[in-house]
């Protein structure tokens, strides 16, 4: 992970100036091209998990991106119902689930797929719906030798007898059934003893509010050469019970392309990060 750190400041500099081949602006279209015909998003789609709009009618809301259904606890008796969400497109939606059912009250195998978004002030998603090791996941159009900065917020889910908790997570990126543990550093601490600087393939955050004290991540993979779809899954490793926990918002990533340079006889790659 270490190809998109070295000599950032002279990257910097000569990003400036356009330092770029013209064997390099081609194969940028090249790639662009490819991009546009996979048929795939190249970009984490609806990251803050704001659509569909109009979900803040209930605590949480189960979303299922095959049948355009949604679950509303409490909106009907109890535990609530299943319902057509008007105009849902799956495509805007972006995110699909691991989960194979999901607790009988809460609708049974319709749960099957089905992506919690908890909807306190802004959406975000719980990993966990109603199974341990859930992962919510999106296929991907990526460009082969390319560097990807993912970011992401994580927080625990804590429940009311239980106000202190640390729940934990993984990012796993490659080609779909194949991905691998990313490494990822806490960039931004919530304050309660998670060190900022701290990096592992297994994300870690300790909380006590409820589920909204985000710490925050970033993690780099760079694009096997014989790879142009990959599969970005943010799976739960452990929370609080297997309904509760591992909450995630605004995930996205920028990309970088490795530039060769000459400078002063030296060779080598850099990347050039995209705006």
């Amino acid at each position: 992970m270490n190809i998109a750190k070295p000599m950032a400041g002279l990257t910097a500099i000569l990003c400036s100036i356009g330092l770029m081949t013209a064997g390099t602006m081609g194969a940028m279209a090249d790639d662009a091209t490819t991009l546009a015909s996979s048929g795939l998003p190249d970009h984490i789609v609806n990251g803050d998990f704001e659509y569909p709009a109009g979900l803040r009618n209930a605590n949480w809301t189960l979303i299922n991106p095959e049948t355009g259904m949604k679950y509303d606890f409490g909106k009907v008796g109890y535990w609530g119902q299943w319902e057509p969400i008007e105009d849902f497109d799956a495509d805007l939606f972006g995110w699909k689930s691991t989960q194979t059912a999901t607790a009988d009250h809460f609708g049974g195998a319709q749960g099957a797929g089905a992506v919690e978004i908890q909807t306190w002030g802004n959406n975000i998603a719980q990993i966990v719906e109603s199974q341990q090791n859930t992962a919510i996941y999106q296929d991907v159009a990526v460009i082969p030798g390319a560097v990807y900065t993912l970011s992401l917020k994580h927080a625990p889910m804590v429940v009311p007898e239980d106000n202190w908790h640390t729940d934990t997570m993984q990012v796993l990126i490659g080609p779909p059934g194949h991905e691998e543990p990313v490494e990822m550093t806490r960039t931004k601490s919530n304050g309660y003893g998670d060190k900022v600087g701290e990096t592992s393939t297994t994300i870690s955050t300790t909380g006590n509010s409820g589920g909204m004290d985000f710490d925050t991540y970033e993690g780099v993979w760079v694009c096997p050469e014989d790879v142009t779809v990959a599969r970005f899954t943010f799976r739960s490793l452990t929370s609080h019970d297997p309904t509760t926990g591992n909450q995630v918002d605004d995930i996205s990533f920028q990309v970088s392309w490795p530039l060769t340079y000459d400078l002063q006889g030296g060779t080598g790659i850099i990347p050039n990060k995209e705006d």
